[in-house]
């Protein structure tokens, strides 16, 4: 009895599992779909232009957004049009009513990326004078199956007077920013979420490489 009542109770689990994960949110835009950034608003769809933004809960209020690459090339022109059109839904403001700084890479791990399908990653810091405020984004270029999407972040890292003077004299690394973002692009290539690995088993004879 208590062997068919452990059987009953695992079939349960699993039912509610996959119907949880059956159940999730899903996102796109017009070549994309993703898993919905937890505790976001979306603002655009993504299923008109290809361009999709959401807006996180308070107090972080993380925008994810990401857009199709149909043609062109992934530069600068592209991502200041993308950041544009982001930056209008999520602060009401321009790209050209912030000033922005390039931020470096991490000394400590100088080839880490979000995907191992990432072609090329931006990473900025910017400043609005207007509400004295500093903000914190990357974006990565993917490339899988013949398509591309350019994704990215952007969030408040600092307020007030202290957000100038940081700004100013910016010489740090920027770190590998939310998970939300990986998440977003893993969600795409299927990765785990482990630096860009991807789901491939290795062959027991093979030798495994430095990652």
């Amino acid at each position: 009895m208590r062997e068919i009542l452990t059987i009953t109770l695992l079939l349960v689990c699993s039912f509610a599992a996959a119907s949880a994960q059956s159940n999730k949110p899903i996102c796109s835009t017009r070549s994309f779909t993703f898993r919905c950034p937890v505790d976001s608003t979306v603002l655009l769809s993504g299923s008109a232009d290809g361009l999709f933004v959401a807006k996180g809960a308070s107090p972080t209020e993380i925008g994810i957004f990401a857009l199709d690459i149909v043609d062109g090339p992934a530069d600068e022109k592209a991502l200041n049009d993308l950041l544009d059109r982001a930056f209008l839904l999520l602060y009401a403001r321009k790209v050209t009513d912030f000033q922005f700084k390039e931020s470096k890479e991490s000394r400590h791990v100088p080839d880490w990326r979000y995907s191992s399908f990432e072609e090329i990653r931006y990473q900025k810091v910017a400043f609005d004078a207007v509400q004295n405020e500093m903000l914190h984004l990357h974006v990565v270029v993917i490339s899988i199956g013949g398509k591309r999407v350019m994704a990215g972040f952007v969030r408040t890292f600092l307020k007030g007077d202290i957000a100038k003077a940081h700004f100013e004299g910016w010489t740090m690394a920027s770190g590998s920013g939310p998970s939300e973002l990986r998440t977003l692009l893993h969600s795409i290539t299927q990765e785990d979420n482990q630096g860009g690995q991807r789901r491939v088993p290795t062959p027991a004879a093979a030798s495994k490489r430095p990652q």
